[in-house]
C-alpha cells in the first residue's frame, strides 16, 4: 500500500511517500502555509498530489502521546487530519487519515541535513519533507521482517 506522510506545520507540511511493499520512504517538496483559516488551497494541493500520485492511507505527524495528551500543536494537528479527511470525502477521494508519531522527527532530519553539509538557513522546507520521511519509515519499517 502506497502512503503519504504529512508533516504539519502552520509554514510548511513536510512531503514522504513511501509504501509497503519496497518499505522506503522518500521525502518530496514541501507545502508552503496559507493564511486561509479554513486552509482550502492547502487541501486543494494534497488532493490534487493524491490525484496524480494515489495512496491507500495518509499519516499525520503527530507531536505528542497519541493517546491524545499534548500541546496546543498536537490539537492543531489533530483539526487539520480530521478536517482533510472530511475534505477528502467531500470530494469524492475518500482516504483514511492516521497519526503516526513524530516525536524527535525534526531533530533528526535537521541532524542528517547538517551530516549532509547542507546550512541550516536552507533546511526550511528540506528538514520538514525529511522529518516526514523520518517518521514513515519508522512506520514502514513495522511491515519488513
Amino acid at each position: 500500500m502506497r502512503i503519504l506522510a504529512l508533516d504539519y506545520g502552520k509554514k510548511r507540511i513536510g512531503i514522504a511517500v513511501g509504501d509497503t511493499v519496497d518499505g522506503i520512504a522518500f521525502p518530496r517538496r514541501a507545502l508552503f502555509g496559507t493564511s486561509d483559516p479554513h486552509m482550502t488551497g492547502l487541501y486543494e494541493s494534497i488532493l490534487m498530489f493524491i490525484s496524480t500520485e494515489p495512496v491507500g492511507k495518509i499519516l499525520v505527524g503527530y507531536p505528542g502521546d497519541i493517546s491524545g495528551s499534548g500541546s496546543s500543536q498536537c490539537e492543531e494537528s489533530r483539526f487539520f487530519a480530521d478536517s482533510l479527511e472530511d475534505y477528502l470525502l467531500e470530494h469524492n477521494n475518500p482516504c483514511p487519515v492516521e497519526f503516526a508519531n513524530e516525536i524527535l522527527s525534526s531533530q533528526i532530519a535537521a541532524h542528517k541535513l547538517r551530516e549532509a553539509g547542507i546550512a541550516p538557513s536552507r533546511m526550511s522546507g528540506e528538514k520538514d519533507s525529511l522529518a516526514a520521511a523520518v517518521f514513515l519509515q519508522t512506520y514502514l519499517d513495522q511491515f519488513s521482517s
